[in-house]
């Protein structure tokens, strides 16, 4: 994400390794959903979740446990930078209902697939889902826990949007079992909102921050993006005051990225817009560290700040490489399964006659299947060893009619379901891992395969040969691989190397080298 910073002793790495094959790495591991994103952890409030829904649990039985991230694909209208899956529709109660039918369809698909017991944090991301009725979370969240245990102090967070998040809304999203908001308050100027295309202004995001930290406190997380068209490190500053004025203990800060093919993309391609220089991005963000250290907010990772204790658990699951499993149009999921898997027909279901409905507005096919296909599979997961089962990278139907129409007829939403090589699962983490503060544990590590120590891949020794600036970023001790401090922005730069030695080290093995 922090590209800016390119130093040139780095630039040669670019050339070693098929940027094709980089872009893959990245997608696989960052691309499913805004990994990069974070949200405050924060244990569950005895009031905000019915304990009567939390499965009990023998102490004595081990089970294995996932997150789970919940795409609502649905927008009041796009936004100029976004190239998410999404979809600006209206969406009535009945179409919502199906929609959660077949999620919790597709859910036991999945969690009887990988032998899946436990849930420790459930993400509802979008798309805005904030904009779906309270009683939609509340069925998905019932639901999920009549297919696992769902952890007491359990995360479950919800992506909210100030236009779409009154009080008493916000209200019932808690009675729901939401514990969690992750705000989308993107500037703090209503110029910069107007380029964006956002549907609210500054005083509907003050107005919904008071909201939420009442009755999320501690647990509020805001989203701001930096380095817009004509932004100033002046005006950022200011932001920045803003937010600090406002936050309790979670911030998430992107720099824009032109995504293709958006308008936003465009209008700086016509020249009508200006970025700022790679200067300024570099000092707006080296500001933003300062400035929200200051106020208590330390960095965990290259996006996200926290007071201690308030660090995303949700997303640490991407960033770590632990299962998570997702569901609904076009989410991602990385996990151990077993079972069959789903047509690789990725095309046909995405063709404009599968999206047609949609656009026609037909009405979408009811979810009515599914109890036989749960049945079965709940059958076949009692003899899963989770531990010999190969990871796989799931990914989702991504037009909601075609995606309700292949659930209702085979009880599976997945489009895509690809084994993924030792190789590319390690290099998936790395990439993932580095990017945050505390870097990748011995422990994440030895939990991913057999495979080498970082010691005998990474050792500051073998890594001096490769390059002696690299070795002098990298921190490799007890408690595991990490850049220091100071690289982390510039990580794009050292990756490549890592990667490449990564490569080179497992393929050699394979090989019998």
């Amino acid at each position: 994400m922090i590209g800016w910073r390119t130093y040139p002793q780095f630039r040669s790495a670019r050339s070693q390794v098929s940027q094709a094959k980089l872009s893959s790495f990245v997608d696989g591991c960052i691309s499913y959903r805004k990994a990069f994103q974070g949200v405050a952890s924060r244990s569950l409030h005895a009031n905000s979740l019915d304990t009567s829904r939390v499965v009990p649990r023998a102490d004595d039985e081990v089970r294995k446990s996932v997150a789970v991230y919940v795409h609502w694909p649905f927008c009041r209208q796009l936004c100029t930078y976004c190239n998410f899956n999404k979809y600006v529709r209206s969406v009535d109660e009945d179409f919502e209902r199906r929609l959660a039918e077949c999620m919790l369809v597709d859910a036991a698909e999945q969690f009887a697939a990988s032998g899946a017991k436990e849930i420790y944090s459930l993400y509802f991301g979008g798309g805005t889902p904030s904009l779906c009725s309270p009683s939609t979370i509340d069925m998905v969240v019932n639901g999920l826990c009549r297919l696992a245990h769902l952890q007491c102090g359990a995360e479950v967070t919800l992506e909210a949007n100030p236009s779409s998040s009154t009080d008493d809304k916000l209200r019932q999203f808690k009675q729901a079992g939401v514990n969690r908001v992750s705000l989308g308050v993107q500037a703090l100027d209503n110029d910069g909102l107007r380029l964006l295309n956002r549907d609210h202004d500054k005083e509907d995001s003050l107005r919904t921050i008071e909201w939420c930290q009442a009755l999320f406190p501690g647990a509020t997380s805001l989203d701001m993006m930096f380095a817009r068209p004509g932004q100033t490190l002046s005006q950022w500053r200011g932001e920045l005051d803003d937010v600090m004025s406002l936050c309790e203990s979670h911030v998430s800060l992107y720099e824009l990225t032109l995504e293709p093919s958006t308008p936003l993309a465009r209008q700086v391609e016509r020249g009508e817009l200006t970025l700022p220089d790679n200067d300024t991005k570099a000092d707006m963000y080296d500001g933003a560290i300062e400035a929200l250290k200051s106020h208590g907010l330390l960095r965990y990772q290259v996006s996200n700040f926290a007071k201690p204790g308030c660090e995303a658990r949700h997303n640490a699951s991407y960033w770590s490489g632990r299962e998570y499993i997702g569901l609904g149009p076009g989410a991602h999921g990385r996990y151990r399964r077993g079972g069959p898997i789903v047509s690789d027909d990725f095309t046909a279901r995405t063709s404009p006659s599968s999206a047609s409905a949609s656009s026609s507005g037909a009405a979408p096919v009811t979810c009515s299947a599914g109890n036989q296909t749960r049945d079965s599979l709940n059958a076949s997961a009692a003899t899963l060893d989770d531990r010999r089962l190969p990871w796989h990278h799931c990914v989702q139907v991504p037009e909601p009619n075609a995606w309700l129409q292949q659930v209702q007829a085979t009880g599976s939403g997945l489009a895509k379901c690809t084994p993924l090589s030792q190789l590319d699962l390690l290099q998936q983490v790395l990439i993932s891992s580095l990017y945050t503060d505390a870097g990748l544990s011995h422990e994440a590590w030895r939990s991913l395969g057999s495979q080498p120590d970082l010691a005998e891949i990474f050792s500051p020794l073998l890594l001096r040969q490769t390059s002696a600036h690299l070795a002098d970023r990298i921190i490799l001790d007890d408690r595991g691989l990490r850049l220091s401090s100071s690289s982390i922005a510039i990580a794009d730069s050292l990756l490549p190397h890592l990667m490449l030695r990564l490569d080179r080290h497992i393929t050699g093995m394979s090989a019998g080298h």
